[in-house]
């Protein structure tokens, strides 16, 4: 496809969920229905709208194509959720600070198998007071012990904000996800050979600063970064 005809469907696409999808978001949202289980909420408004986009611009493969989430928050949260309830549709997802109260906060979320293929990206806070580290940290360790392609990244002194100073690292990421789980849009995504990476381990920092539910947050430790 020729980069000008994709830019301007990227930027079509890009106002067309500005302009519908995150307003209706936001509406259930500021009317107390912004329900976390995607098969009923907003979750699946966004395949509602992406349909209604579909048959608008003339260009069906709209409805069917993957998506890479991400979500702060909240909706890091939901879109953890949202992993599995269409795990076939997903390239890839981004959790950063992720974090939300009962019944669907992180450490209550256990995935299928089907789900533990897409590949996450979670991002905690190092003195993030609200979402915390230990509830992200135990739902990334949680479900990479099952062989879930994982990556786990604690940003120090940072708070229940400032995701994107991670921009650089999350794109070199993506690209590399891309790369490796697209195909021929007709076929299933790829999945991720996880002999192929690494991995560390993180150890508590001392620290006094707790989260929203009482917990410790963590940070990495300066030993094991000299040695990263």
């Amino acid at each position: 496809m020729p980069k000008q005809l994709l830019l301007r469907k990227s930027t079509r696409l890009r106002w067309f969920w500005r302009a519908n999808v995150r307003r209706r978001i936001r509406r259930l949202w500021e009317r107390g229905e912004m329900d976390m289980d995607p098969s009923r909420g907003a979750g699946r408004s966004i395949f509602t709208a992406l349909d209604n986009f579909a048959r608008q611009s003339g260009h069906a493969e709209i409805s069917s194509a993957k998506l890479i989430l991400l979500g702060f928050s909240g909706i890091g949260a939901l879109f953890a959720q949202f992993v599995g309830y269409a795990p076939d549709r997903v390239l890839a997802a981004i959790l950063a600070n992720p974090g939300q109260s009962d019944p669907y906060g992180m450490d209550l979320i256990d995935l299928s198998s089907a789900a533990l293929t897409v590949p996450q990206f979670i991002i905690a806070g190092g003195i993030d007071d609200r979402g915390g580290t230990e509830r992200p940290y135990g739902y990334f360790r949680r479900h990479r012990m099952k062989g879930a392609p994982w990556v786990f990244l604690v940003q120090n002194g940072i708070p229940h904000c400032c995701v994107i100073n991670a921009k650089p690292l999350i794109l070199e990421w993506l690209d590399e996800i891309e790369k490796r789980r697209l195909q021929d849009p007709s076929k299933p995504l790829r999945r991720i050979d996880d002999r192929e990476g690494w991995s560390g381990l993180i150890r508590p920092c001392s620290t006094t600063r707790r989260d929203h539910w009482g917990e410790r947050v963590r940070c990495v430790n300066s030993r094991v970064r000299q040695r990263w």
